[in-house]
């Protein structure tokens, strides 16, 4: 009796093993970390770009803001209203200056122009012209005593910000000398710029 008591034991020892890794496979593979692909889905957003579906739950990405511009190149930052959705960005211009000295020398840097959205063939709307300087420029454009002149007319650029690499400035002028429209509202964003 004391042998079938030992069988039977074992027996179910070996059942109770079997059972339990069955549920314990079954339970890996159904847990088993596969890469997670997300279906070619965009979304499109307020700003007219698109977003995919990102991370383990296959979301749609965050739409960017357009209203808060970054621009991590030269690090600034400025804010938009809603009537310049769809502003673009013209990076190709250059800032020219001539020595103020007879030695004739020219000089030019970067301008980043904000291109208002409205601006039509017919009505000129006021962009915003952004003037980059090295700080070692900057003090020849602006400093005590200045040797380089970017403009015709009698003042320098004027100062919206700086940075550790860059100084930035919009140029003398810029608004109200032309028939742009908006400059106001032009005038009012640059007052949100920040360098970072």
């Amino acid at each position: 009796m004391k042998k079938i008591n030992i069988i039977i034991l074992i027996i179910i020892c070996l059942v109770v093993i079997l059972i339990g890794g069955y549920f314990a496979d079954k339970y890996l593979l159904s847990h088993k970390s596969e890469p997670i692909t997300c279906t070619m889905e965009a979304k499109i957003c307020p700003d007219g770009s698109t977003v995919g579906r990102t991370g383990p739950n296959c979301e749609f990405a965050q739409c960017p803001d357009w209203r808060n511009y970054k621009n991590n190149e030269y690090g600034f930052e400025m804010t938009f209203p809603d009537s310049w959705k769809g502003f673009t960005i013209d990076g190709s211009k250059l800032w020219h200056g001539n020595s103020l000295d007879n030695s004739n020398v020219k000089y030019d840097g970067p301008m980043i122009v904000f291109v208002n959205p409205k601006t039509t063939s017919k009505i000129q709307y006021q962009d915003i012209p952004i003037m980059v300087f090295t700080p070692d420029v900057w003090k020849m454009v602006n400093g005590e005593n200045p040797i380089i002149a970017v403009s015709a007319a009698p003042i320098g650029p004027a100062k919206i910000g700086e940075n550790s690499k860059y100084v930035f400035a919009t140029p003398p002028r810029w608004y109200g000398f032309t028939d742009a429209v908006g400059f106001q509202e032009a005038v009012e964003i640059v007052k949100t710029f920040k360098a970072f």
